[in-house]
């Protein structure tokens, strides 16, 4: 049972590390870098790259390792998921999540080749993220779990039925703020309004798609702090435990605004540091989506299982 769940941490782990390598494909416009899949131009390890193919060292070689690690990865979540069924039994629903993850992980491949034959489009790079967020989502569910079965002074609390609902919000929130900013970055949107609050004077400019497109992620980052003020007010009548993740929630998601601030005006005053702040903010907003699943997890299944312990 020790051993599911270090692979449970490791897929965990590398499942954020394929999104944030992701992003930086995008960002790096090195997506199409390896036209072809699974193979890159027919080779299984395409180095050095030809001038020929109008990509640099560096862009194949980020699509090269997200693939790679992409594959990694579906190798030790089958191998989670065959063994938790050996565990099934005699720890009961440790096979479920694990079961889930394996299922997201085989449209996550699929939507990984569609989205390379449809050249990136926006909402197809963006339909890509979102399914990782639910591999990761259902990878620290299953990591939770696991880890409450192992800990033999795991307790479930109960929570406030409005703190309950205000972490179903901000994940849902997240989640689709996360979409935005995929479709922001791969349709180029990021620059085109610049200032705050307002683009270019106007609140959300008629026909202009980019603009629209790039007011819709603010809002919808506006809307996830508000819910994320909300589960800081309704923790005041939870258990400790719950203040506490509170508290560190919204810390993250001001973090998260502080940065997304900084990316905004990098356009602006300091280009050379967009890419990499672009990269990070996204890597920000996905620890979000960890505290809120684990939170979420530490409602349902109980409060021990912690990495600290």
């Amino acid at each position: 049972m020790a051993r599911l769940l270090k692979f449970a941490n490791w897929a965990m782990i590398l499942t954020y590390t394929v999104i944030v390598i992701g992003a930086a494909v995008r960002v790096y416009e090195a997506g199409l870098s390896c036209p072809d899949w699974p193979k890159c131009y027919g080779l299984w390890l395409p180095f050095p790259v030809e001038e020929s193919w109008g990509y640099t060292n560096w862009e194949v070689f980020l699509e090269w390792v997200h693939r790679l690690l992409a594959a990694i990865l579906g190798f030790i979540i089958l191998a989670l998921t065959i063994l938790s069924f050996k565990q099934r039994k005699q720890y009961k629903g440790v096979a479920l999540w694990p079961t889930i993850a394996l299922i997201i992980l085989f449209v996550q491949v699929k939507l990984g080749m569609a989205t390379v034959l449809l050249d990136n489009i926006h909402w197809s790079v963006a339909i890509h993220l979102g399914n990782a967020i639910l591999l990761f989502a259902a990878l620290i569910i299953a990591r939770k779990r696991i880890a409450t079965a192992l800990d033999a002074d795991n307790k479930i609390t109960p929570a406030p039925f409005k703190f309950k609902l205000n972490l179903w919000l901000l994940f849902f929130s997240t989640f689709f703020t996360m979409l935005l900013g995929a479709m922001v970055s791969t349709s180029y949107s990021g620059g085109v309004c610049g200032g705050l609050p307002l683009c270019n004077g106007e609140f959300m400019p008629k026909g202009d798609f980019q603009a629209i497109l790039h007011m819709k992620h603010r809002i919808f980052a506006v809307i996830t702090w508000l819910i994320a003020l909300g589960l800081f007010w309704t923790s005041s009548h939870a258990d400790p435990a719950y203040k506490k993740t509170a508290k560190g929630i919204n810390i993250i998601v001001l973090g998260q605004i502080f940065i997304g601030i900084i990316l905004l005006y990098s356009f602006s005053h300091y280009a050379w540091a967009y890419k990499g702040l672009s990269v990070f903010h996204l890597a920000w907003g996905s620890l979000i989506i960890l505290a809120t699943t684990g939170a979420l997890a530490k409602v349902r299944y109980g409060m021990g299982g912690s990495f600290h312990k």
